[in-house]
């Protein structure tokens, strides 16, 4: 979490630089260079890996903001998101399945790849059921997976 407040402070120095110089910000510090600097601050064993080709102005003006970082307390670094996710029913597995088979019958009938009436993720998403994917999918493919 300390290298995420590093790199967030970074990111935000350098959208400042970018706004100050009016370029993108990517033309002031690559983004992996960003990430390789967070990563070696905090890495006692390693050297820190400044961005090269910084005015002293910049590097200065950096470095200040990575001291900043360095100084929160743990309580103000960034939470890592967690992403909640739900097992698949057994319910939906079977209705998965079947839309899988209608849908690559449909496509050797077409004479197309099964992909283009529906990804597997499509089929996922179609086969949960608190997910509202048939609204999202065109009227030609309800009708190829009779829905």
């Amino acid at each position: 979490r300390r290298e995420q407040a590093i790199l967030r402070a970074a990111c935000q120095w350098r959208e400042g630089e970018a706004g100050d110089a009016n370029k993108p910000p990517y033309f002031i510090v690559r983004h992996e260079d960003l990430v390789q600097l967070a990563g070696t601050v905090i890495d006692k064993k390693r050297k820190t890996a400044w961005p090269p080709k910084l005015s002293n102005r910049r590097f200065k003006s950096l470095r200040d903001a990575v001291g900043q970082a360095l100084d929160l307390p743990p309580s103000e670094h960034p939470e890592t998101p967690r992403t909640v996710r739900r097992r698949i029913t057994q319910s939906e597995k079977l209705f998965y399945e079947s839309l899988k088979v209608l849908r690559d019958k449909q496509a050797k009938a077409l004479n197309i790849d099964p992909t283009l009436i529906a990804s597997r993720s499509t089929l996922v998403k179609l086969s949960l059921e608190d997910g509202n994917e048939r609204d999202q999918i065109l009227p030609w493919q309800r009708e190829l997976l009779n829905l």
